[in-house]
């Protein structure tokens, strides 16, 4: 019995060591942040990573979600962030026949408001959808709203929500036109910087139909005291009171303290935060680890900061112990129900 474990054992690495060379002869092995020698992805390539990501699952990482993920992040590495940039302040679109990470930006978006527009929850579930950065669309059967959405068009979302939360304002977390939008629309818009009747000043408890959102404000560092909202949600009876806790770009675990135990916390994942402790505080049993991959910064190491990868995403899911963590990508949708979230902490 021994001998054969230990030979089952010897095939396994065999076929991990074989899929890794693989994919490195094709170009997408381990990719730095700053290679940029890799081999640009075709759009067949591309869309096919795409889908092995969509399909599948980020609490369930395998070989071939490693390898789509090395190729999304190959297209990263080929678009600065002054390339991002100049496309956000242009009036140019993605279309079909477009190359390059913008095509999976694009595509991740319209999938999502498919989806939303299609798809209701169950009782005693939520869907989440990521879109980007710190971005979230959160769905429970009664009612749909978002988190720190930036999108070159995130305007297309504003039907589909009923409020919009965002952290603070810095300009990965919110987009001015559709705040605009929103407020055209006589839809509330929750920040510590909008002029509205929903400026947050102080802590504060709001409810949204079932919704309700308990808001702390934080530091963002040493520079930024007093700069950023958290929301701890309660998803409502519907949901089964499913809690989620946003941190924004928080960086005191100190500061992050909630009234009820959280089922899907979303934090930075290199803001300086100390997430186990904010685990451990809040008695998270789930963590979205973000702000991954925002394109507004510079692909190189540089003092005010530069693009979190997919390695380093992964690197900090690792570090975590008493949750369980995953790195998701754009467009992904996340189906969470409160049995699921008990039964995986069993």
């Amino acid at each position: 019995m021994k001998g054969e474990k230990n030979q089952s054992e010897r095939i396994k690495i065999l076929c991990i060591l074989s899929l890794s060379i693989f994919f490195i002869s094709h170009g997408y092995g381990q990719i730095a942040e700053s290679d940029t020698t890799c081999q640009m992805p075709d759009n067949i390539t591309l869309d096919k990573a795409i889908s092995t990501l969509w399909t599948g699952s980020c609490f369930q990482v395998d070989s071939n979600r490693h390898h789509a993920l090395n190729v999304i992040q190959c297209a990263a590495n080929h678009l600065s962030h002054t390339q991002y940039n100049s496309y956000l302040q242009t009036e140019q679109s993605v279309g079909e026949d477009e190359t390059g990470l913008l095509r999976f930006y694009q595509h991740a978006l319209e999938k999502i408001i498919h989806e939303v527009k299609t798809e209701t929850p169950a009782g005693g579930t939520i869907i989440l959808w990521y879109l980007y950065n710190m971005g979230y669309v959160i769905k429970t059967p009664t009612c749909c709203f978002g988190i720190d959405i930036k999108h070159k068009n995130s305007n297309k979302l504003v039907s589909l929500l009923d409020f919009l939360l965002i952290s603070h304002r810095h300009g990965d977390h919110f987009d001015e036109d559709m705040v605009k939008e929103m407020e055209r629309s006589n839809k509330p818009v929750v920040s510590n910087f909008i002029e509205n009747r929903y400026l947050v000043t102080e802590p504060v408890t709001l409810s949204f139909d079932e919704v309700e959102i308990k808001i702390l404000i934080n530091d963002h560092n040493v520079r930024y005291p007093n700069y950023v909202l958290s929301f701890e949600i309660d998803c409502g009876k519907s949901t089964d009171h499913i809690t989620v806790f946003h941190t924004g770009d928080s960086y005191m675990a100190s500061q992050l303290l909630t009234t009820n135990d959280i089922d899907i916390l979303i934090p930075h994942s290199r803001v300086g935060l100390n997430i186990n402790d904010v685990v451990k505080n809040t008695r998270a049993k789930k963590v979205l680890m973000s702000h991954v991959m925002e394109l507004a910064h510079s692909r190189f190491y540089t003092p005010g900061g530069y693009r979190m990868t997919y390695a380093s995403g992964f690197e900090e899911c690792d570090k975590i112990i008493n949750a369980d963590a995953c790195l998701p990508v754009w467009g992904e949708k996340i189906v969470m129900t409160k049995k699921d979230i008990v039964n995986s902490q069993r």
